[in-house]
Order: structure tokens, then C-alpha cells, then sequence
């Protein structure tokens, strides 16, 4: 189990992701949220999904933010390589997230 919570099984490294998704109302209206799906990326493949069923009211000109964690599989063979490489000690993963 790495710092950050990534677990390297003997397959593929598991990267669970914690963010906040801030959501705007620049309408003049309220509005109302009640399904969010959030996928994560990895080069141009989807690795992790998330939905939620909320409902989330957003006044006027206001902005709300919502919590989630989304557990997500790196499949790339390449990208296992060099998580697993001893001799890089420091490495970054970039995940796009939609």
C-alpha cells in the first residue's frame, strides 16, 4: 500500500481518487442535481466510474461542491511497469477525470 492510498496487486495497480467536484448555478433560477456519473481516464480508456443518485439544490448564482472517491485499475501494461520499477522512487500518474 503506497502513501497515497494506491495498492499494487500482481496484476495492476489500484489508484482510488478522493476529489471535490464544484458545481455552479449561473443562472438566475435555482436548480436541481440528482444523478451525477464521474468517469476516470487513463490515456483514452475509462478506468473508473462513479454515480451518484443525489439530490442537490443550487440557488441562484450560488455553487455547491459534492465529495467522491472513485476506485479505478490502471490495465496498462506500460504504465504497471513503471509503478512497480524499483529504481524510480517519485512517479506521477495522470488521470483525467470527466
Amino acid at each position: 500500500l503506497a502513501k497515497d492510498g494506491a495498492t499494487l496487486t500482481p496484476s495492476f495497480p489500484c489508484l482510488p481518487r478522493q476529489n471535490i467536484l464544484s458545481i455552479s448555478n449561473n443562472n438566475y433560477y435555482p436548480i436541481a442535481v440528482t444523478q451525477l456519473t464521474i468517469e476516470v481516464l487513463h490515456l483514452s480508456l475509462v478506468v473508473g466510474q462513479v454515480s451518484h443518485s443525489l439530490l442537490l439544490h443550487i440557488g441562484p448564482l450560488a455553487s455547491e461542491q459534492v465529495f467522491y472517491t472513485v476506485a479505478n485499475r490502471i490495465w496498462d501494461e506500460n504504465t504497471y511497469k513503471i509503478c512497480t520499477w524499483l529504481k524510480i522512487k517519485v512517479h506521477h500518474v495522470l488521470l483525467h477525470i470527466q
